[in-house]
């Protein structure tokens, strides 16, 4: 299990449309201006076991230290297209925490 004693500084959504889920967080949370990102391409990546090129496009909106991402795959390679994709938090010491990751993942 991953701790810090840094809070979390983003939660990600997976959403189906950025534009229409941004325009709808910053009229119902108050949170924007977000900022867009189309068609980020991640060529080296592994979800849900499948290695394959990742395409998403992202909206980036901020309410005082907080980050809302949305996420919008193109890929379809995430089961979910709905709902919580990743939250992020200030790593105290990448190296250790990258080191016990690759502890618990290597068979």
């Amino acid at each position: 299990m991953f701790s810090s004693n840094k809070p979390i500084i983003q939660i990600a959504y997976a959403v189906e449309n950025i534009i229409v889920a941004a325009e709808n967080w910053s009229r119902r949370f108050n949170i924007g201006p977000f900022y867009y990102n189309e068609h980020i391409e991640v060529a080296d990546s592994r979800i849900n076991g499948i290695n394959k090129k990742f395409n998403h496009s992202s909206a980036y909106g901020w309410r005082e230290n907080f980050m809302i991402e949305l996420i919008a795959d193109h890929s379809k390679v995430n089961v979910h297209e709905n709902g919580i994709h990743h939250i992020a938090w200030i790593a105290e010491n990448l190296l250790v925490i990258y080191m016990k990751f690759m502890t618990i993942m290597t068979p």
